[in-house]
């Protein structure tokens, strides 16, 4: 319908006329293509194909008042093809919108069409693991209906239905709904969020990712006289066989700065006694990029090299060492709810929570925290931290007190030793999103890459797109650009060579659901509401009489036809009475 009406506009031109079409979809319009004749405005109006970015029709209606301020033109004017829907609409024009050239709203369409959304999908679960649940909130929608909307969502996992769940939405607003999804393989696994079909389509799917690991790799750096005899233990591959293994590398504290962290997903510090200011650095960037570090105290009493690695990430310290105590501390206090201890605790035979399996503690580090944002995963009963995580950058810190051997503590002989260095594991070499990024279609995206360099080849692929994204080096890797060559939904591989190095799931604007709209008069003075432009509404596209009242708009009402009906008819008049009053004979 609007490729129809903006043809009617193209029958009125004239010569000296000029036309530019600007699509309020296009976020960044390039400079106006002028046309001269009717045929090539023709052609540019019938190559017009509906977009799937968001439309702001206040940015696009500026934009245009820009482009004809550019110009020499005598008569300059504005016709708004539209549906008036309300959120496209947005604020109102600018008040430094020049206020000479006249603003003419068209309406398209009249119908109201109620219309369910799938607006938002998020990744709830942080670890990521093959058999294990994996939380998902979808946020569903409902506009334009008169009452309550009963909405079916399924969540696809693989190509595979994992779950569905039925919900009623109350008209014109939006509600949350957890479905759960179980990753059966390894790798990065494509999800969407289904509902059934209904007026608008292509707002029924929205897609996600997540990554289920294959391998960690894990750099693990341990101090003169560290004992890693159990860890090397719990993280042989044998332990959990079928679940992400770990791909250990171990190395001593002095040949910590021959390694590029970069390549590791998460880094022990086992008992590290002594660190160069190098090193400490190195550390500090890794973390600051999305590294992820586990700390063991040193099983010296000196705590100064940890302690300056706690600082650079913005940590508390070390204060001193307690024990061997004669009287055992007790592990007690778990935060169960954290991420970290997801699927971990069993719970407890009445129902009523997670249960810790407390274990007794000979010897550990007394920490101090530094700020507010630090929490405290498992305390003892001491009041001390023994499993403390550190916010710092994009990264994740986690401090234990005590060394895992028997004689600081009995943790590595309990069951709960391996599912909790696992999930310690998990939880700092998890990334900052799980299920890769998110892109709005109509929105540029900053993606960072750490540890690639500028000869690195770094493509974006789904569908029938294939992208090469500007990119830039920076601090520990690369930024990729992307946004502008993404149309469709859907998720995007991001690749080096041949290896994918990450996915990126694309979708609708959520404002693009909402299809409400507003009428006439109530868009233009919204529109207008700052300024003093000419902004009026038209005759509804489509409507007999539309290309007329375009005329009159430009040219005012054409009164010789008025005044000729009016001689017209005085000329009748005269020429009745001439032919039937005869004045009457005066007397003699």
């Amino acid at each position: 319908q609007a490729r129809r009406v903006a043809l009617e506009f193209a029958d009125l031109m004239r010569d000296g006329d000029q036309v530019a079409v600007l699509r309020p979809g296009d976020r960044r319009p390039s400079e106006p293509r002028w046309h001269r004749t009717r045929p090539a405005l023709a052609d540019e109006i019938d190559s017009i194909e509906p977009s799937t970015a968001f439309s702001d029709l206040a940015e696009a209606v500026a934009k245009a008042g820009d482009w004809l301020l550019s110009t020499t033109f005598v008569n300059r004017e504005i016709f708004v093809l539209s549906d008036l829907q309300a959120t496209a609409i947005g604020d109102s024009l600018t008040r430094d919108f020049p206020t000479e050239i006249p603003v003419r709203l068209v309406r398209l369409g009249t119908q109201s069409i109620p219309n369910t959304a799938v607006t938002d999908v998020r990744l709830m679960s942080q670890i990521i693991e093959v058999g294990r649940p994996v939380q998902v909130d979808a946020t569903l929608a409902s506009y334009g209906s008169e009452g309550p909307t009963s909405i079916l969502a399924s969540v696809f996992l693989d190509g595979e239905r994992s779950a569905q769940a039925e919900v009623v939405v109350d008209a014109n607003s939006t509600v949350n709904v957890e479905l759960v999804v179980t990753p059966r393989r390894t790798g990065w696994l494509d999800g969407t969020v289904e509902l059934e079909d209904d007026n608008l389509a292509d707002d029924n799917r929205r897609y996600f990712a997540l990554a289920a690991p294959e391998a960690r790799r894990v750099l693990l750096a341990s101090g003169s006289g560290f004992d890693a005899t159990y860890l090397n233990l719990a993280l042989a591959s044998d332990v959990t066989p079928g679940r992400a293994r770990y791909d250990v590398e171990a190395a001593s504290q002095s040949a910590l700065s021959s390694r590029r962290l970069a390549d590791y997903d998460a880094v022990i510090l086992a008992g590290v006694a002594s660190l160069s200011s190098g090193q400490i650095s190195s550390l500090a960037t890794y973390v600051s990029t999305g590294g992820g570090v586990l700390m063991y105290p040193p099983t010296s009493a000196d705590a100064s090299s940890i302690n300056a690695v706690l600082s650079r990430l913005g940590g508390g310290s070390i204060e001193g060492f307690v024990g061997p105590t004669a009287d055992p501390v007790v592990a007690a206090d778990a935060d169960t709810e954290h991420p970290l201890f997801e699927g971990v605790f069993d719970t407890g035979e009445s129902g009523s929570g997670p249960n810790l399996e407390k274990f007794d503690v000979y010897r550990f580090a007394a920490y101090r925290s530094a700020n507010a944002a630090e929490n405290t995963l498992v305390r003892l009963s001491t009041g001390h931290p023994f499993l403390q995580e550190i916010p710092s950058g994009r990264g994740k810190v986690l401090l234990m007190a005590s060394v895992p051997t028997p004689s600081w503590t009995e943790l590595p002989l309990r069951g709960l030793f391996v599912p909790l260095l696992h999930r310690a594991i998990s939880y700092v070499s998890a990334s900052e999103s799980p299920g890769g990024e998110r892109l709005t279609i109509g929105d540029r995206l900053d993606m960072q890459l750490a540890g690639f360099s500028e000869s690195d080849v770094i493509e974006i692929l789904g569908g029938e797109e294939q992208l090469v994204p500007a990119q830039r080096p920076a601090f520990g890797g690369m930024v990729v650009t992307v946004g502008d060559g993404i149309s469709r939904p859907g998720v995007y591989a991001v690749k080096v060579g041949d290896r994918v190095v990450g996915k990126l799931s694309a979708n609708l604007d959520a404002r693009e659901s909402d299809v409400r709209t507003l009428d006439t008069d109530s868009a233009v003075e919204q529109l207008r509401a700052t300024t003093d432009v000419d902004l009026r509404a038209m005759a509804v596209a489509g409507e007999v009489g539309f290309a007329a009242a375009i005329s009159t708009m430009r040219t005012g009402i054409e009164l010789w036809n008025v005044f000729l009906g009016v001689a017209l008819v005085i000329l009748l008049a005269e020429m009745l009475v001439a032919r039937l009053w005869r004045p009457e004979s005066a007397a003699t």
